[in-house]
């Protein structure tokens, strides 16, 4: 970590050592790429058609497919046939307006079976601050979410 540093301090001192610059640069992505990959989360980048772009190692092994397999297919095609309306609709909803609120989806795997998880995102922006599509977080729950039966539960106290 020392040497990662010492190289920032001599690019920010020599401002034209172009080696020194690419270096520095390959080293930061190789630490964030590791950093994505290790994620607890499931992980997917998609465009505004809600093709998947990229997805960490965790997301596509979850779900029993190879990288491959899950880059270029649709964010549907992951997702169990009880949420798709519910994801459709906050998708449209996130197309026009840039936001969305985490909310419970449940995905579905190569195999058919379902888990339940919690949705996150965040948006991608190009040079210009305009979306080109969005980050999504899929945090698995082990216990479904009952969020109306956990507040009607709370008003008695």
């Amino acid at each position: 970590m020392d040497f990662y540093f010492a190289h920032v301090d001599d690019a920010i001192a020599n401002p034209s050592n172009k080696d020194l610059k690419d270096s520095i640069t390959n080293t930061s992505l190789v630490k964030y790429k590791e950093m994505f990959e290790q994620l607890p989360d499931l992980i997917r980048s998609v465009d505004l058609n809600g093709t998947i772009q990229e997805c960490n190692n965790r997301y596509a092994e979850t779900l029993g497919y190879t990288k491959e397999e899950v880059i270029g297919s649709s964010i549907y095609d992951h997702t169990a046939s009880s949420s798709v309306k519910e994801l459709k609709e906050t998708f449209e909803a996130w197309s026009s307006s840039g936001t969305d609120a985490h909310r419970e989806i449940w995905c579905k795997k190569k195999d058919g079976s379902e888990f339940s998880t919690l949705l996150a995102i965040t948006n991608l922006v190009d040079s210009e601050g305009k979306l080109v599509g969005r980050i999504a977080s899929l945090r698995i729950l082990s216990h479904p979410l009952k969020c109306s039966d956990n507040l009607s539960s709370t008003e008695n106290f």
